[in-house]
């Protein structure tokens, strides 16, 4: 899977807190796929998703003086996507959820819309046999921390930050998870493809 990452993240940023269209422009263009794509899985709501990027983008240029630098603009918009969505989703629901159960129900592992589209068959039925298993057997937790790391690409800190865990809880959640698909699925390799394909598909 082609990586979004920007060239020059470090000059593209200090711009963007510039007051950059350009960078703006530039930011949201090279990213808005991968958080479309990302925040899909949080949340089925489209109308919710689609708020949640317009208030993600709108709150960075409104406050983009303040900012601070970043390490990674990926990792900052998952966190500022993730954060908005959720806040969305108790807005919605007239603040009957609590912020745990909110974070600790929503995630499902599913492939991007347009991944979907170009997949082969035999890897959409792989697929979903695999799915089957991650979301009857795994928490939402572990669904996440899969997805981030080999789905998105994101390194074990990128993890750790996104879930608010330690470097060595998230290797212990990733390390549980993939113990329950080995109990559930007897060949080790059919994991490693599946994981696999979700990457370079």
């Amino acid at each position: 899977m082609a990586r979004n990452d920007l060239t020059n993240e470090k000059e593209v940023w200090a711009a963007f807190q510039q007051g950059s269209k350009e960078a703006l422009t530039a930011i949201y263009r090279c990213y808005v796929k991968a958080l479309y794509n990302y925040g899909v899985r949080i949340t089925s709501d489209r109308e919710i998703l689609q708020d949640s990027i317009q208030d993600l983008f709108f709150k960075l240029w409104k406050q983009r003086a303040s900012l601070s630098e970043v390490s990674s603009i990926k990792l900052y918009l998952y966190k500022g996507l993730k954060s908005t969505i959720l806040d969305n989703l108790k807005k919605a629901r007239k603040n009957q959820l609590s912020d745990d159960s909110l974070r600790e129900a929503f995630f499902e592992f599913v492939p991007a819309e347009d991944e979907k589209i170009i997949a082969g068959e035999r890897v959409l039925q792989r697929e979903k046999e695999f799915q089957h298993i991650i979301q009857t057997y795994l928490t939402p937790r572990q669904k996440e921390a899969l997805t981030l790391l080999f789905y998105d690409n994101l390194p074990y800190p990128a993890v750790a930050e996104l879930l608010s865990l330690t470097p060595k809880s998230t290797y212990k959640l990733v390390y549980r998870a993939l113990e329950a698909l080995k109990l559930h699925l007897e060949n080790t390799v059919f994991i490693l493809l599946c994981l696999l394909e979700l990457v370079t598909i």
